[in-house]
């Protein structure tokens, strides 16, 4: 998950995201005041303006004052602004946020905790692996490939609610941040009468201001 820095104003946030997209994108012009998908993907660093790269460009324009967010949002081409709408990430608590379909986008506010391994239990995610010269799908569990995380956002969250994060994403501290994330769903189907387990996969994140 990368820590990003909060982007005050509206000057700041079109330099980052009216950015003139690669180099292969002939159409995108940096400084003209449009903003189009190749250059959402650029600034959210994919190669696509697909759910992540929306999620880093409504992270960071959920801080500019509401005047200057609308402007943000209007500052998107037809195509752009097609691509917001297909992936505008949902908004709440962190109860209500990890009950949204599995794969939307996401972002709340939270303080985090480091949990265990074996918080995790129960919680896996589709990988490969090789077996002789085949590779064939398989399921890890999550804590094998992300560090883990118990979410306090101090509005009814649940230790059982967790984060998961690259293992070397940098440690935020005690600090309340505002996450942009992924809502996953264990893939293997649970006992009967009990449903698959959730967790949040963190995109994103940036201290809020005066926030503890």
């Amino acid at each position: 998950m990368q820590i990003l820095k909060p982007i005050p104003d509206l000057a700041g946030f079109l330099k980052a995201f009216d950015n003139g997209g690669f180099f292969w994108n002939l159409w995108s012009r940096s400084g003209d005041g449009v903003i189009s998908s190749s250059e959402i993907a650029k600034g959210g660093r994919r190669l696509a303006a697909d759910r992540t790269a929306i999620l880093h460009f409504e992270l960071l324009r959920s801080f500019l004052p509401a005047a200057e967010a609308e402007r943000a949002l209007g500052s998107l081409d037809r195509p752009a602004r097609a691509r917001w709408k297909k992936h505008e990430p949902a908004r709440g608590t962190v109860a209500e946020v990890v009950a949204r379909p599995a794969g939307d986008g996401v972002i709340f506010e939270a303080a985090l905790d480091p949990a265990e391994d074996a918080a995790g239990a129960g919680i896996r995610i589709h990988g490969m692996m090789m077996i002789g010269t085949a590779v064939v799908p398989t399921r890890h569990p999550i804590s094998a490939h992300y560090r883990l995380w118990h979410l306090r956002d101090g509005r009814g969250a649940k230790p059982r609610i967790l984060l998961a994060t690259a293992p070397k994403s940098l440690d935020p501290g005690p600090r309340r941040l505002r996450i942009a994330a992924l809502v996953h769903e264990s893939p293997e189907d649970p006992p009967a009468g009990k449903a698959r387990p959730r967790c949040l996969i963190g995109i994103a994140a940036c201290a809020v201001p005066g926030g503890r």
